[in-house]
């Protein structure tokens, strides 16, 4: 399943351009028009989506920010017109995840929300240990046990991860991971899997593979 992040905004360029810089993280961006909508189908989202609310559409909709926060299981972002202090305090107060300008770099909101977004908790995991991603070092840390990456590495462990428990298929992985990459053969996702079993020995996550269809993470059966 692919990580998406709903956009509730009247911008449509801010929008096209948020949604190109988070291409290549594999976050799709999906603009939403109502947000009570969005809480009522939320239970159908992913653990790692998440909602960019405009200030702007909620004082427009007269939408309380803090019961907003409290309503969604989703991390919220407030996206603001101009720089206000006490407006980015308040947030904060009202439970929003991260606090951005509207004219801010987009690399920098892309970083943040990539950040926040894909270090999730996995309760899968027999409910001890936390997996948080560091996308900025290629880290995964799960748990006391920190695993440091190539950026291959990390690239196929984020993958797995977002499907945790799923089968995700060699192609897909080939293509995904590959595509901008000079042309070779397939079997250098089995040849990366099998460096990342190598470095998550130690944790309580593995690599199960599927014969004929892929590969998935899960957690190591005891």
């Amino acid at each position: 399943m692919t990580t998406c992040l709903f956009v509730w905004d009247d911008d449509i360029c801010w929008e096209e351009n948020l949604r190109k810089e988070l291409l290549p993280a594999n976050i799709a961006v999906r603009g939403v028009e109502s947000v009570e909508r969005l809480i009522q189908q939320q239970n159908s989202f992913g653990k790692g989506d998440g909602l960019i609310v405009s200030a702007e559409q909620l004082k427009k909709n007269g939408i309380n920010l803090k019961e907003l926060c409290e309503n969604l299981t989703m991390p919220v972002f407030l996206l603001a017109s101009e720089k206000d202090v006490m407006q980015e305090i308040e947030a904060f107060a009202s439970g929003v995840s991260d606090y951005f300008i509207r004219e801010q770099d987009m690399r920098v909101v892309v970083a943040r929300i990539s950040a926040r977004i894909v270090s999730e908790e996995l309760s899968s995991v027999e409910g001890k240990k936390t997996v948080t991603i560091d996308e900025s070092i290629h880290t995964v840390t799960v748990g006391d046990d920190r695993v440091v990456m190539t950026k291959l590495e990390f690239l196929v462990f984020r993958r797995l991860y977002r499907e945790f428990g799923n089968v995700v298929s060699r192609e897909v992985l080939y293509r995904e991971i590959w595509s901008d990459r000079q042309s070779q053969s397939m079997r250098v996702v089995d040849t990366v899997v099998k460096r990342l079993r190598k470095l998550l020995k130690e944790t309580q996550l593995v690599i199960v593979s599927k014969y004929k269809l892929g590969y998935l993470l899960q957690a190591e059966e005891k």
